[in-house]
């Protein structure tokens, strides 16, 4: 199931990420959206750790993990039509 998946996958990644307090880590299926279902990531970094950096380290690895893994954020989307009238 690709939201179980998706919660292993953020958890593995906080206790692999140097500068997280994997103890702290917090991963849960919270809510159904209208076209969405949601996750909620928490993560601790380390006190005396860069927090942008360690930051700037996990978001796009998050990304990077759900693509190989073919699972799909919900985007806001919009379509806009111009009837000429």
């Amino acid at each position: 199931m690709g939201i179980q998946l998706a919660m292993e996958l953020l958890q593995k990644l906080a206790v692999d990420q140097v500068g997280v307090d994997e103890s702290k880590t917090v991963t849960a299926f919270t809510s159904f959206g209208d076209f969405t279902l949601n996750i909620r990531f928490i993560y601790y970094i380390k006190k005396g750790e860069a927090i942008f950096d360690v930051m700037t380290s996990i978001n796009p690895e998050v990304l990077k993990i759900f693509n190989e893994n073919n699972l799909d954020f919900a985007f806001p989307t919009q379509t806009i039509y111009n009837l000429k009238q």
